[in-house]
């Protein structure tokens, strides 16, 4: 779902589902908009939470499942709203790219019980 589609009228009944595919600006469906400004991390943090609203009501809390680069948003979004997630959980995001310390072995990352 993209954020205009969430400003209007959702596509499917969530309470039916349990879940939303949330599609952030730039991605698929979404809206493209033209150079960097749009894409800051603070109109992302925006998106998530106007469409959290719009679907779960305001002042309500959810899950908050992210991917990828929706992971960092996601971040962002449980940092400077952490009275509106009741879980916030990351999937799959690849972390290798954010390790630069010789101390820590990038094979450690592919093992589930590294510490």
């Amino acid at each position: 779902m993209s954020p205009e589609q969430a400003r209007g009228k959702p596509r499917a009944d969530v309470r039916a589902f349990g879940a939303v595919l949330f599609e952030m600006r730039g991605y698929n469906l979404s809206s493209k908009p033209e150079g960097l400004e749009p894409y800051k991390m603070k109109y992302l943090v925006e998106d998530v939470r106007q469409v959290a609203e719009k679907i779960s009501g305001k002042d309500k809390k959810f899950v908050l499942v992210a991917h990828d680069w929706g992971a960092n948003v996601a971040c962002a979004f449980a940092m400077y709203h952490p009275e509106m997630p009741e879980k916030h959980k990351q999937v799959a995001q690849d972390i290798r790219r954010f390790i630069d310390d010789k101390n820590f072995p990038k094979e450690s990352v592919y093992r589930a019980d590294a510490r």
